[in-house]
């Protein structure tokens, strides 16, 4: 038995009945005023992320749905240390949906509330992201196991276990029953925290399932919302909120999940799912050692200046989105010339796009006549061929597709759905992309795929504004810029998942 003074013994037992009461003496907020002197206080938890650690205590199984910036990582990270604090022999087994969310998310939460403790440990969590308290009490440790493998979480097996997962909205159903077999004791918890992206998957049913205890945090509910002031620095704000009603429009899959902390209303009209998209963010970028440097295509979707519309560039390759950039309120000379200028950019990188796509509607022929002025210039920076898209005009598989929209887009389902695919998106386009799981499909009378038109899902409320990044991917997915037909692969029911 780990032998402790009787006063911290008391103060451990409390901890973990009242953290509420506790907390403050553990922990303490640290705040640089504008002054740049530094203001500590007590750290104070808010009402909900005392919730969590409520649950935790009175349950076996927690599932936390949350939104964006409410502190979830934060309380989840304070819930592993408490319990490893206050159960002795015991082991916190950590994982998330991938090593990158371990180590550049929730490792870094707990390392920080670690060396800022009151309590002093004998060690900190090192790099390797395995640590024990006291040297040399190898039954008394923080771990953290891949999600990659069920077999990562093979032998925890201990007096008292903790297991917690983070992002579990991506942790399969393989690796939950992997903590399951771990928590077997009476006394063991497991804590699912994450943002609701994919209905129907693993983390979304134990939300339906009466063996979990159930938490629900809305951005809305959080107190710097509540008082339109920064109470809690660093957590959302009603600013935030508001330029998210802007972007992802109210209702939209991509606002019920990060805003509302609610899990996305899709069904078979769906064309991509939310948690697709954040697989693809999740996922670590290709080494440049490793990139294909020759699939490279470039892709434009044409703003209208007098509008306010932005016009979006956009560089990929079969592996990952390379690059995006957005631009409000330049004219077409000028769309072209920064066309012109990412071509000699990548060019010079090594990666040149062989190939460029402009969306030739409306004002975007101008755009594709420029360029056609520049063929001998870009021919210098690599650009084999310059096409326009015509998104109405015939597929090239008619059989199985209304129109050349419908089946580039079908193209980028495909290029994201996870039994098939390992595409990154870089995290910084989250944002912008996650408008993708805005399109819907549209019934057809002769069954085909059809994508509705954008017009009519801004209409139904579907989509706030013109989707012109997902628009911008789209078309780097078409059969123009794979320069093949119709994979094979493809399913022949339409709307078939």
């Amino acid at each position: 038995m780990l032998e402790q003074p009787a006063d911290v013994r008391e103060f451990l037992a409390n901890l973990w009945e009242r953290p509420e009461d506790f907390i403050g003496d553990l922990w303490e907020r640290r705040d640089w005023l504008p002054d740049g002197t530094l203001q500590t206080q007590p750290l104070e938890l808010w009402e909900q992320q005392l919730a969590v650690l409520h649950a935790v205590r009175d349950h076996k199984l927690t599932a936390v749905r949350s939104g964006h910036g409410v502190g979830k990582t934060m309380v989840g990270s304070i819930a592993a240390i408490l319990f490893l604090l206050t159960h002795y022999p015991s082991f916190v087994v950590t994982t998330g949906s991938s090593w990158r969310t371990l180590e550049r998310v929730l490792w870094p939460q707990i390392r920080e509330l670690v060396q800022s403790s009151r309590y002093k440990f004998s060690s900190v969590p090192p790099l390797t992201m395995n640590w024990t308290p006291v040297e040399g009490l190898s039954r008394w440790a923080m771990v953290a196991a891949s999600a990659s493998d069920k077999n990562n979480f093979a032998g925890f097996h201990n007096k008292h276990v903790f297991v917690l997962l983070e992002e579990a909205d991506g942790v399969s159903e393989e690796i939950f029953e992997a903590a399951f077999g771990n928590a077997v004791g009476a006394n063991d918890r497991i804590l699912a925290i994450g943002n609701p992206h994919t209905p129907g998957g693993p983390f979304h049913k134990k939300f339906l399932s009466p063996d979990w205890h159930k938490v629900h945090i809305s951005c809305h509910d959080h107190p710097n919302v509540k008082s339109g002031r920064e109470i809690f620095p660093g957590m959302v704000t009603r600013e935030w909120i508001e330029l998210m009603k802007t972007q992802l429009g109210v209702g939209s899959p991509a606002y019920r999940s990060r805003v509302d902390g609610e899990f996305p209303e899709e069904d078979e009209m769906t064309l991509c799912r939310l948690g697709w998209i954040n697989l693809a963010a999740g996922r670590p970028p290709v080494e440049d050692k490793l990139l294909d440097r020759r699939t490279c295509v470039l892709s434009a979707d044409v703003g209208r200046s007098a509008t306010g519309d932005e016009s979006v560039i956009l560089c990929k390759n079969h592996q990952q989105v390379l690059r995006m950039e957005h631009h409000r309120g330049l004219k077409l000379p000028q769309t072209t010339g920064r066309i012109v200028q990412v071509a000699r950019e990548q060019w010079e990188k090594g990666m040149p796009c062989r190939k460029i796509i402009v969306d030739d509607v409306g004002i975007g022929g101008g755009v594709t006549d420029g360029l056609e002025e520049c063929r001998e210039e870009l021919a210098r920076y690599g650009v084999e061929s310059v096409f326009p898209f015509l998104g109405g005009e015939r597929a090239d598989d008619p059989n199985l597709f209304f129109n050349a929209r419908s089946e580039a887009y079908w193209f980028l389902r495909m290029s994201l759905n996870p039994d098939d695919s390992q595409f990154h998106l870089p995290p910084v386009f989250l944002d912008q992309m996650s408008e993708l799981a805005s399109i819907r499909l549209k019934p057809e009378p002769k069954g085909r795929i059809q994508v509705m038109p954008k017009d009519e899902m801004i209409k139904r409320g579907y989509l706030k504004r013109s989707p012109n990044f997902a628009d911008a991917w789209m078309m780097s997915c078409s059969p123009l810029a794979l320069g093949t037909g119709v994979p094979q692969s493809i399913p022949f029911t339409p709307y078939g998942r």
